[in-house]
């Protein structure tokens, strides 16, 4: 059983665009993770990072409650007490 080069050539030739194939699919799963693991840690993070209240924040909060608070699902007098 002989096969001449030119077989060969596109033999190989095949089996090198397969395994680029399954390399780039291994890759691009890989990233898509990486993605996603890195997008739920800066949600995540967010909620952890402290920063400064300054006054004027607490005096923008108290001028537009209703920017920042639902008021009528929130107790009146916890509400009271944060202005």
């Amino acid at each position: 059983m002989s096969v001449d080069f030119e077989t060969a050539a596109h033999i190989a030739t095949a089996v090198a665009v397969i395994l680029l194939l399954v390399k780039l699919i291994y890759t691009t799963k890989g990233q898509k993770k990486l993605f996603a693991a890195q997008l739920l840690r800066d949600r995540y993070q967010m909620f952890f990072d402290s920063w400064e209240v300054k006054d004027e924040d607490v005096e923008q909060f108290r001028n537009k409650v209703r920017l920042f608070v639902e008021i009528d699902k929130i107790d009146k007098d916890y509400l009271h007490n944060l202005l």
